[in-house]
């Protein structure tokens, strides 16, 4: 029965003699010249194609990881312990590098600060303050900055003490919602203790008498400084217990 099946042809004697010889008649066809073409010009379309994305991916990788602050391990000190270990954006030390960083001119911090560090509501609020100061170029006041775009890129400017007094106490409550709000960046001028115990101490100077004089009308320079942003979320050190 077996052998019976087995020699039951799945096509007749001369469909498969005919099928047999065609095909061994195609496996010896030559390869055309025109085939061969299409080939090497498909194997080209391929390698372009690659070259090509691979020099795309290797920008785009190049732009994010120069076109963002450097980042690297922050810490201000001994005692500063709830800043140790944080991660740190840095504008680096030069109008130059804080432009290749991403970073704008925060004119309340009169630093250069990584722009996602920016806080706009408390720009506005110094702003809108009230008080009558303008950027000057000189310490004379004979001519003023064009702009307030200005001001970044001359590296030092002129206003007046009154100015000083408002940015110290615009810098206060920045601080102080920064921390309520648990926001996660915080640039480096409203967490660094020096800059906290100068301003303290210019506020209580500016209590002492002045010989009469306005502190709108006298002038004080401005020196633009190169920041950086605090990446809060990254805490890794242990804060200090309350002795």
């Amino acid at each position: 029965m077996a052998d019976k099946m087995e020699s039951v042809p799945f096509m007749d004697d001369t469909e498969s003699r005919s099928s047999t010889s065609t095909l061994r008649l195609d496996t010896r066809k030559p390869i055309r010249w025109q085939d061969s073409q299409i080939r090497v010009s498909s194997l080209i379309s391929h390698v372009v194609v690659v070259i090509f994305t691979s020099l795309v991916w290797g920008g785009v990788l190049i732009y994010h990881q120069h076109g963002r602050p450097p980042v690297r391990p922050f810490n201000l000190g001994a005692g500063q312990t709830i800043f140790k270990g944080m991660r740190y954006l840095s504008c680096g030390g030069s109008l130059d590098e804080a432009l290749e960083n991403d970073c704008v001119y925060d004119m309340l911090a009169n630093h250069y600060v990584p722009r996602i560090c920016q806080d706009d509501a408390s720009i506005k609020e110094y702003k809108t303050e009230g008080t009558t100061w303008q950027p000057y170029i000189d310490m004379n006041w004979t001519e003023r900055l064009p702009s307030d775009d200005a001001m970044g890129p001359s590296g030092v400017y002129w206003t007046n003490q009154r100015d000083h007094i408002v940015h110290c106490a615009m810098l206060w409550r920045k601080q102080w919602r920064a921390l309520t709000e648990n926001r996660r960046f915080m640039d480096f001028t409203t967490v660094d203790r020096g800059h906290m115990m100068h301003c303290s101490q210019f506020l209580m100077d500016m209590t002492e008498p002045n010989g009469g004089a306005d502190w709108r009308e006298t002038p004080i320079s401005v020196e633009v400084g190169y920041s950086g942003c605090v990446d809060m979320s990254t805490f890794t050190g242990e804060r200090n217990p309350l002795a």
